[in-house]
């Protein structure tokens, strides 16, 4: 017998055709207010509410029942959905702004690194708190100004919010790649990786007056050889990048050069493996804006 479980089901039954909005009870306390709902959002007084325990799966139905008709129900119903999407979106902006600002109990990872010029660059994996393995963990980037010992962040990149999740075990690089005397910064991070597999994917970015520029993101090291993933021999490859730091130079900020690795492509494994050079255009203009759009993954 499964154990005794509290779920909270709003039943709006109007005359007519029933109209059932079913929410549970761990949302609700989730995302009400500390001290409850407040008093101008209590729902209708014609609308009783009742929450009791029930054993069984979380599809176990409660009551509330409306004796009044649609519209008091519709108001009771809306209320509650209101409040839940209020207090998300305060969850939401209860997020650190920087890597600098995480609770040290979170945090993972932390690197810094000078980025000369009176600024630091750093970057921190964290656990979010989330219950996903989309968004559980988190990269965050952030470019501080120096000035007296205190550090004013002036750029940020959310590798959730902006690389879609899914990231982790990220790196931090700070080179010169088109020698002006200004650092590029370079994260390497693992993501969207199957088990079984290895991903992991380059951001190239450039500190601009408008906040980072994305020029460039793709994979730099391949893996998809395990039989076990069940992929197509088409799509089975394994390879790595390094770049180029001579012809990225010399190409004056308009492509970045690596030399690629391949040790196997379309299922079949090269012995030894095969030298190629890959060139990519570095499409994003200085004026973007902060955080920049991300360009299509280059394979």
């Amino acid at each position: 017998m499964e154990p005794m479980r509290s779920y909270t089901t709003f039943t709006a039954i109007p005359p007519g055709p029933r109209a059932v909005r079913f929410i549970p009870a761990r949302a609700l306390k989730a995302h009400a207010p500390v001290g409850g709902l407040p008093p101008s959002a209590a729902l209708d007084s014609s609308v009783k509410v009742e929450s009791k325990r029930h054993a069984g799966p979380p599809g176990a139905r409660m009551s509330l029942v409306s004796s009044t008709g649609a519209a008091a129900a519709g108001r009771s119903v809306c209320a509650v959905l209101a409040l839940i999407a209020l207090a998300a979106t305060g969850a939401a902006s209860a997020a650190p702004k920087g890597p600098l600002e995480v609770p040290k109990k979170k945090v993972l990872v932390t690197t810094t690194m000078d980025a000369g010029g009176g600024l630091t660059s750093t970057l921190t994996e964290y656990f979010t708190g989330d219950k996903s393995e989309k968004t559980g963990i988190n990269l965050l980037l952030g470019i501080y100004r120096v000035e007296d010992d205190k550090k004013t962040l002036i750029a940020t990149r959310d590798y959730n919010a902006q690389a879609g999740g899914y990231a982790s075990r990220g790196a931090l690089q700070l080179v010169d790649l088109d020698r002006d005397g200004t650092k590029e910064i370079l994260v390497e991070y693992h993501h969207n990786e199957q088990p079984g597999s290895m991903r992991v994917e380059l951001d190239v970015m450039k500190l601009s007056p408008g906040g980072l520029v994305l020029a460039w993101t793709g994979p730099v090291r391949v893996d998809t050889m395990a039989k076990d993933l069940g992929l197509q021999p088409a799509d089975r490859e394994k390879f790595t990048r390094e770049i180029g730091y001579l012809r990225t130079a010399v190409a004056d900020w308009k492509k970045i050069y690596f030399k690629k690795t391949v040790f196997a492509a379309a299922g079949v494994t090269f012995d030894p493996p095969r030298i190629v050079e890959d060139e990519f255009d570095l499409a994003a203009p200085p004026s973007a804006p902060a955080g920049g759009e991300r360009p299509a993954a280059k394979e």
